[in-house]
Order: structure tokens, then C-alpha cells, then sequence
């Protein structure tokens, strides 16, 4: 009977410890989640600059592929270069690509930012689609940005592999987008129903 109640009285103990974890991990911020170590105490996160705070000494980051935000503390020992010189947290603006070398601790350790070159393809999920403006917006895949692209008539369409029109592209759909040499028109669109 003792052994019975020792027994009990251990899972018990084990699946509390077990629950507290799970809900201690499912409540953690997407930051945090973005910034979890990969490897010795370390880590890089690479993204697009959402935000850059001189005030309170951070850096925002839309962090590649995943879409999670990241906060990362600057500090006075935080190496930053912008472009191929040496700079310093106002120099990096809003939509730079950025490569952010944490410390141990999370905050930066060094921060390698760059502006973006101009697009002439684009690849993505659709969350737009405007006939009455005739433009498409797509979330990029590997970037996460949000950007919006103006179909014309000269705008060649294919939908799941047959010609199509801006009507034929649905939410949801991936796409591939040729810009025209202004950087914002699409010049061909390819478009096609997620799998299911």
C-alpha cells in the first residue's frame, strides 16, 4: 500500500512539473521564441528592420521565414556595421536587412545591417488582391514583408497553369511575380492554389 501511494504520489509530482512547463513554454512571447539559443548560449537572428528605438537602446527585427518579431537590446559593447562601414543604432533604418549576433545574455552582439536591394522577382503567399485598384499584395516568403504590386493590362497572368486574369488569384494562393524595370508593376504573374 505504501508503495501504491509513493508510486501515485510521484506521477502526480511528475505530470505537475510536466504541465508547468508546457504552460510556462506555450505563454512565451513570439520574441522569445525567436530568439531561443542555437548553440553554445548564442545565437543569430536574421530579418528585416520593423523598428529601431535610439531611446530605449533596441532593434526590431521581422525575423526571416518564421515572421516572429524580435526586440533585442543594444548595448555600449554592441559592434554594429551599416553597409560596409562602421555605424551606429541610428544610422540602420526601417526595412534594412539585418544579421544580429546575440551575446549570452540575448541582447546584441554585433549587428550587421544593410540596405535592400531593388526587387525584380518576387515570390509569396497572396493576402490582396484589389480589382478595383488592380493591384496584388503578397506577403514574402522569405523576407515576410508586405508588398503591394500594380497589375496593368500589359501584366501577363497565368492562374494554376492556364491564362488567367487578376479576378482568377484568390487569397491564399501562392505566387510568383516578375516586376517591370519601375519596381512596383507586375510584368507576369504566376499564381497557384495552395495543395491541400
Amino acid at each position: 500500500m505504501k508503495k501504491l501511494i509513493l508510486v501515485l504520489a510521484l506521477v502526480l509530482a511528475t505530470s505537475v512539473g510536466l504541465s508547468a512547463t508546457a504552460i510556462a513554454s506555450a505563454h512565451r512571447a513570439p520574441a522569445q521564441t525567436a530568439l531561443a539559443s542555437k548553440g553554445k548560449g548564442h545565437g543569430t537572428v536574421r530579418g528585416v528592420v520593423a523598428a529601431v528605438d535610439t531611446t530605449a537602446s533596441t532593434i526590431t527585427l521581422t525575423v526571416q521565414r518564421s515572421c516572429d518579431t524580435a526586440v533585442i537590446s543594444v548595448t555600449d559593447k554592441t559592434k554594429i556595421r551599416v553597409g560596409k562601414k562602421a555605424g551606429t543604432l541610428a544610422d540602420i533604418q526601417a526595412g534594412y536587412r539585418a544579421v544580429v549576433k546575440l551575446a549570452k545574455d540575448g541582447s546584441a552582439k554585433r549587428i550587421h545591417a544593410w540596405a535592400a536591394h531593388k526587387r525584380h522577382v518576387l515570390h509569396g503567399k497572396v493576402t490582396g488582391v484589389d480589382t478595383g485598384a488592380n493591384t496584388l499584395t503578397l506577403q514574402l516568403r522569405k523576407t515576410c514583408e508586405s508588398v503591394t504590386v500594380q497589375v496593368t493590362d500589359k501584366t501577363k497572368i497565368r492562374v494554376n497553369g492556364k491564362k488567367g486574369s487578376l479576378s482568377d488569384i484568390q487569397v491564399g494562393y501562392r505566387a510568383y511575380v516578375k516586376l517591370a524595370k519601375d519596381g512596383t508593376t507586375g510584368k507576369r504573374i504566376h499564381a497557384r492554389a495552395p495543395k491541400s
